[in-house]
């Protein structure tokens, strides 16, 4: 599943409360950012990502 996938399907769940990603609150996203990132497999441009979030000190958590 691709990272653009992973948005769609956000912006899908959250239709009644946001129109697009760019209206989700950045401590809501970022959960759900650390949510993707615990629960899957990630493709090469999510891992890329994920390791531009940490060296820029985003806390991820740990992947399951």
């Amino acid at each position: 599943m691709t990272l653009k996938h992973r948005l769609t399907r956000l912006e899908k769940e959250n239709s009644p409360v946001y129109h697009c990603t760019e209206d989700i609150p950045t401590p809501v996203l970022e959960a759900m950012v650390c949510r993707a990132y615990r629960e899957a497999i990630q493709t090469p441009e999510e891992d890329a990502l994920y390791r531009k979030l940490k060296e820029g000190g985003f806390d991820l958590g740990e992947p399951q």
